[in-house]
């Protein structure tokens, strides 16, 4: 299973999120444009897009 950590796209948190995030292995780094609560389209540094719906990764 892949631990997946959600976090806002924001410029000036980003560097800082992906510096930390580094140094831990096996976490996937998603930077999410939230759309709502329960529904958030995600993109993953290779761009490739994912759906998360209610506590559900979904690949498309």
């Amino acid at each position: 299973m892949v631990k997946v950590k959600l976090v806002k796209s924001n410029k000036d948190s980003e560097k800082e999120f992906l510096d930390r995030s580094a140094k831990e292995e096996s976490r996937t780094i998603i930077l999410a444009d939230f759309i709502n609560r329960n529904d958030f389209e995600l993109k993953l540094l290779d761009n490739q897009l994912y759906h998360f719906e209610s506590g559900r990764l979904l690949i498309q």
